[in-house]
């Protein structure tokens, strides 16, 4: 099967989507799944066009850049050139697009190249899968200056999957019209990955970080930028112990716009640990790491995150029988933290975190790992990943004008 992804970002610019969805097709393969599938991505960190290959995948990078960052830019000028390099970028993903065979069109994110896949999809009637992976996403998304929502709406019903990444995403789809046709599961889970290995908490600890065995240890693995809200961990730590430590650890945009915004947000971070006294008590990993050992060392997951789709790392600690602590205003969290079993959930109250934190360790081992068994049957990638593909040659199959019913398809039997 000769599928093209498209999406709003891709590695080596971190992208979680991508990165997972990379991830996904990898795993099929190995499983025997004869797929080519080539990379159409916008790009917020590396503008400029660019063709490479990424772990063996041929990749296509559209980011118009004539006039530099214009993306705050406010005046009429600024706005203007901000809709001709959206115009552009969409034209030359509609040129790519409409010259290649493929027999599935898989867009992920929100950018002027995965509107234009949209676009071109519904109006030539191609195969598609639609992944929604952010808190605001949507599957009727449109080229700057244009309305034909309505339209876009009907023609989505027909040969189209969209895949909802959390019940809050899936209820919008259904306000947005879609209903059979959207599939709702979590992100896949690397159970070969994550599992409960309390073993070697203390051995992970010793090779990742300089915090002792009887430390109580708060861990958080995610991209350093201001809805990652990490320094709301340092008020929350400052109220602790001193036996707790907190690791966070994770990439930092360098380069492109958003590259002055996220290096201010950890040079404040790192101002505020050292204003609350806590730098003995802090680890700072700026860098990609392995999420798998970084968790694994925690006593307890913490989740300040806000306007989040779904957050992969909550149900990998959870399926490491790690509980977490997370911010009560996402639904997504709502979706999966129970308190008193997976966790506790608050609202942004410093000395409410501490109270749950404490909590979180009277949490007997045996229910976090009943939690633990629950998230490898609900997110195990093994039953994703045969499920997405059952959904993915369904699709491929289908005629111009058939709506495709999730449910029906994986009612059938493999």
């Amino acid at each position: 099967m000769r599928i093209q992804l498209v999406g709003s970002k891709f590695p080596p610019e971190y992208a979680g989507a991508g990165l997972r969805i990379h991830r996904t097709y990898a795993r099929l393969m190995r499983l025997g799944w004869g797929i080519e599938r080539h990379v159409l991505t916008g790009s917020i960190e590396f503008p400029g066009n660019a063709k490479y290959v990424y772990d063996d995948v041929y990749v296509e990078r559209l980011a118009a850049n004539f006039w530099g960052d214009t993306s705050n830019r406010t005046d009429l000028a600024g706005k203007l050139l901000h809709l001709v390099k959206g115009w552009w970028e969409a034209v030359c993903t509609i040129h790519r697009l409409s010259r290649r065979k493929q027999q599935l069109l898989h867009i992920f994110g929100t950018s002027n190249v995965t509107a234009a896949a949209i676009a071109l999809g519904a109006i030539a009637r191609r195969p598609m899968i639609i992944e929604l992976v952010t808190a605001h996403a949507s599957a009727l998304q449109t080229l700057p200056g244009l309305r034909y929502r309505t339209w876009l709406q009907r023609r989505l019903r027909q040969r189209t999957v969209v895949i909802a990444i959390s019940d809050m995403i899936g209820r919008r789809c259904a306000e947005e019209g879609l209903t059979k046709n959207v599939w709702i599961r979590p992100n896949p889970v690397d159970t070969t990955q994550f599992f409960p290995e309390p073993g070697r908490r203390n051995e992970y600890r010793l090779q990742y970080t300089p915090f002792k065995p009887e430390d109580r240890i708060l861990t958080m693995v995610a991209k350093f930028m201001p809805m990652k809200n990490q320094i709301f961990l340092l008020d929350v730590l400052a109220q602790l112990p001193h036996e707790f430590k907190l690791v966070v650890a994770g990439p930092m945009v360098t380069t492109g716009p958003l590259q002055r915004r996220d290096a201010d947000y950890l040079s404040e971070f790192q101002r505020r640990v050292t204003a609350l006294n806590l730098g003995e008590r802090v680890l700072v990993v700026p860098d990609f790491v392995p999420a798998a050992p970084y968790i694994k060392l925690a006593d307890v997951y913490m989740l300040p995150n806000y306007n989040e789709g779904l957050a992969t790392p909550m149900l990998e600690s959870l399926a490491c029988g790690i509980p977490v602590v997370a911010n009560k205003g996402e639904a997504a969290f709502r979706q999966w933290v129970v308190d008193g079993e997976s966790g506790y959930l608050c609202r942004f109250d410093p000395a409410a975190w501490k109270v749950a934190v404490e909590a979180a360790f009277a949490i007997p081992q045996e229910t976090r790992l009943s939690v633990a068994r629950r998230i490898a049957e609900q997110a195990s990638a093994d039953q994703i990943d045969r499920d997405f593909r059952r959904l993915a040659e369904a699709v491929a199959e289908a005629a111009e004008d058939d709506e495709i019913d999730v449910a029906a398809v994986l009612r059938r039997p493999s």
